[in-house]
Parts: C-alpha cells; structure tokens; sequence
C-alpha cells in the first residue's frame, strides 16, 4: 500500500546515466545509510501528485546517487524522469526527518535554546560549501547559528519552533559579553615573551 501522507522532498534526478535506464539523483542532504535503504522513492514535480518508483539498485559516488528503478529500462524512458524532484513519506525517514528542511521554510521560526529559553526568530539563512548558517537577532545583534546536527536537536514544524542546544560562548561572541573562562593572554604576557 502506497502511503497518502505528506511527503518531504530530498532531491532532484538529474540526468540519465549509461544506456540500461540508469538515472543520477542529487540529494539534497548528505544521508547515504538512509536514502540508500529506501526501496520506493516518489517522483514528480511537487508532493501531491508525485509517482512512486520501485528501487531495483543503487551506488553512492560523490556526485550523487546512481539509482534503477522497476519499468525504467531504457535511456528514453530514464530521460522522462529527468528534472523531476524527490519526494519521500516523512515517516520512512526516521530521525532525519527532523533534520530536513527548506532553508526558507524556516524564516520566521522562533528559535529556542535549552538552556537559555527563547532566543529570537530566523530572519534569514546563508547556504556555503563550507557551513550553512541562519541568521537573527538577539539582544539587537545579529547572530549566525551554524546548522549541525548537535546543535539543532528538534524542528516543531505546526509551532514554527526550532530547539537549538547553542555551544558555550557562541551567544558572547556576537554580543560581546565575557565568556565562561578567559584562558586568553593577557597584554604582559605577550610583551614578556618578545
């Protein structure tokens, strides 16, 4: 039975790969040991009216995934696939479900520390090779929060809330408080040593 419920979309096939109906898909989160369990992926361009499409076999490069699929034998069949998304029940995604989302989709968002209650609310995000970061105020400053798993613990999407465990001192280096413990030098250490 092919589940009705609603459907998170984790990537995009790109374009066909060899001659036996072979596609690339790109995910759009870096989870080989879940994705590469899944046997049915739902393909379409948006999550009402999305496809299922029954896995038959897939590898991981680092380019993407390279994936066959039931009734896509040929390259022409396989070039009908390409450019739609890729959607899966978020029910069949475990854990990382919490940990998907669309950057946009969370503006707006209050985001809320373990420790230090309400912080502020998502006002913008910035995407990067090196580290994904959203951004908003606190205090009248405006704060980075680096999107890693250890630090975002929960998405609540229905309250539009985002529970964060925050790093000791990454709060007092954008509101330029004291942090825990100063270990830093001080100015006559520094000229003792020249």
């Amino acid at each position: 039975m092919i589940s009705n419920e609603p459907k998170i979309k984790v990537g995009t096939v790109s374009k066909t790969h060899a001659l036996k109906g072979e596609v690339v898909l790109v995910f759009d989160y870096d989870a080989k040991d879940v994705l590469g369990a899944i046997k049915v992926f739902f393909l379409g361009k948006n999550n009402k009216v999305a496809n299922p499409y029954f896995v038959i076999k897939n590898s991981f490069n680092e380019n993407g995934a390279i994936f066959s699929f039931e009734d896509i034998i040929t390259v022409d069949k396989a070039r009908s696939i390409v450019g739609l998304d890729v959607f899966l029940p978020e029910s069949s995604l475990g854990k990382l479900a919490d940990m998907i989302w669309a950057f946009d989709e969370l503006i707006g968002f209050s985001i809320i520390d373990k420790n230090q209650g309400e912080l502020g609310v998502v006002a913008d995000y910035y995407e990067s090779t090196g580290q994904d970061l959203l951004s908003f105020t606190h205090k009248g400053k405006e704060v980075l929060l680096p999107l890693h798993e250890h630090i975002v613990e929960k998405i609540l999407r229905t309250k539009k809330q985002l529970l964060v465990n925050l790093p000791d001192g990454l709060l007092q280096i954008y509101l330029d408080l004291p942090g825990p413990k100063d270990d830093g030098f001080d100015e006559e250490e520094i000229n003792e040593a020249e």
